[in-house]
């Protein structure tokens, strides 16, 4: 997560945190409290200070002790949400009668850590309108006093409130952005995009974050990170969201300038491996046939044919370079199109008396890659497929490509020859770079390269990324998962 990204979610958590008329605690799987909002001191009459770092169940009836123990047990262990009705102690003893809502804090790896609880006293009835009013209030009055662009939504997905820095970073009125009116100054093409995406996360009721241009007050295109959050009101209804955006034109600049320097040191690689040695070898042989010419005119000829289809291969290695440079510059997005067409090309070229079936299969709903990763998941497939079809001598070649929730999956297969199980305990052959390239430019897009072949078997590459290091918007780190994600279960 990018320090810009990381400073709204905290502006965005504080900002509920404060505006909240319920009480927001977070303990330690033990019980220890770690998270006391303000609302939390309004109601139990302890402050931050007194009770952060002690037990929570300084406020639990001593009779209901081993009941929250079982029940915290139980929530860390499911990892599911539990609402259940309880007695709470306030300062100075007085019991208040609360409907609390439980929750996990996971980390990355999907461990609870943390509970996250919601408690809504309700021992005295309170007049619905202040109820409705005073939270929403407040909240408007913390985000106006934020630099970090904030919006909310209501039942119907249009928005109902922005900020004044949202408003500053337009250059528009608030009438001008409510409903829809904000989606006017989003880049056109992103747009189409962003609505399906937002409707989607909507109807799911789930925090959603995706990227897209829009237009500042100078009419200049902004990169932004969009963060939303789902919204209950005190009954657990959905309300609709509140969210931030966030720019990180500079973030992406700075992201496209470090691929731009790793595609020229990649370019420089490869020009000294392949095609720098490729000649060097040539010249060598040509100056062996010229020792040997006059004495030895067979064994010149001989090694005379072996260096012109050495040389041959050093132009086929040379059009792929230039290939795969002209390719890195494709404006198309869509990363199965860009690999079928490279196939197809590759089709064309390499023609034979038998040309193998080709397709590429697409599962899951395509996501947006990283660009890197995108660009180097396009290198390591075009290189596969220029294997498969000059050297594989197969019947089909496929390609496979996986939109998963936990990671982003491609494969490509083919029924031919197999690899030499020498070349491939080598990663290649003496001269030739194709299967340490794949290697690196898995490392390079944080992923995993495997090969399994046999002789006479065929062929079958894939290559894995996590999802947070493959998607856009897919974040590594600690996931809050209050009331609106999971399953609830209730508990008397």
């Amino acid at each position: 997560m990018s320090p810009e990204v990381a400073n709204a979610s905290q502006a965005l958590l504080a900002a509920i945190v404060e505006s909240s008329g319920d009480a927001i605690v977070s303990t330690t799987v033990d019980g220890v409290v770690t998270l006391w909002s303000p609302a939390a001191e309004r109601m139990f009459g302890y402050t931050a200070a007194e009770i952060i770092n002690r037990p929570i169940f300084t406020i639990i009836p001593p009779p209901l002790v081993d009941k929250e123990r079982a029940l915290i047990s139980s929530l860390a262990q499911s990892g599911r949400m539990i609402r259940h009705t309880t007695i709470r102690v306030r300062k100075g003893g007085q019991q208040l009668k609360v409907a609390t809502t439980f929750s996990p804090v996971r980390d990355g790896s999907g461990t609870t850590v943390e509970i996250l609880s919601i408690a809504h006293d309700f021992t005295e009835a309170v007049p619905g309108d202040f109820v409705r009013r005073e939270p929403e209030e407040r909240f408007r009055n913390m985000a106006d006093s934020t630099p970090v662009m904030i919006k909310s939504a209501g039942l119907d997905g249009e928005l109902n409130f922005v900020n004044k820095a949202f408003l500053e970073f337009t250059g528009r009125r608030m009438d001008e952005m409510l409903g829809i009116g904000w989606a006017e100054d989003i880049y056109p093409e992103d747009l189409q995009g962003c609505f399906e995406f937002r409707t989607t996360a909507f109807c799911e009721r789930r925090l959603f974050q995706h990227e897209y241009r829009l237009r500042r007050h100078d009419g200049d295109y902004r990169w932004i990170v969009d963060t939303d959050v789902p919204r209950f009101d005190t009954d657990g209804k959905f309300v609709g969201y509140v969210g931030s955006n966030v720019d990180i034109t500079d973030r992406k600049r700075a992201e496209d300038l470090e691929a731009r320097v790793n595609e020229r040191t990649r370019i420089a690689r490869e020009l000294h491996d392949t095609l720098l040695q490729s000649f060097h070898g040539l010249l060598l042989r040509f100056q062996t046939v010229f020792s040997i010419l006059p004495s030895r005119p067979d064994e010149a000829r001989e090694k005379l044919e072996e260096a012109i289809n050495a040389a041959t291969q050093a132009i086929i290695e040379g059009r792929d370079a230039v290939q795969a440079l002209r390719s890195s510059t494709a404006e198309t997005n869509d990363l199965a199109t860009a690999i079928k067409m490279a196939g197809e090309e590759l089709m064309a070229r390499e023609s034979n008396s038998i040309s193998p079936a080709f397709r590429v299969e697409v599962e899951g709903k395509p996501r947006n890659l990283h660009p890197i990763r995108r660009d180097e998941v396009r290198r390591i497939a075009a290189e596969a497929l220029g294997n498969a079809f000059r050297h594989a001598q197969a019947r089909n070649i496929e390609v496979e490509i996986r939109y998963e929730e936990k990671q982003f999956r491609l494969r490509i297969r083919d029924d031919g020859k197999g690899i030499d199980p020498e070349v491939l305990s080598a990663s290649g052959r003496e001269g030739h770079f194709g299967l340490h390239g794949m290697k690196e430019r898995a490392e390079i897009a944080d992923g995993k390269l495997e090969i399994w072949s046999r002789d006479g078997a065929g062929t079958e590459i894939e290559l894995t990324i996590p999802a947070s290091n493959a998607y856009i918007g897919a974040n590594a780190g600690l996931r809050i998962t209050p009331k609106f994600f999971g399953t609830a279960t209730e508990a008397e």
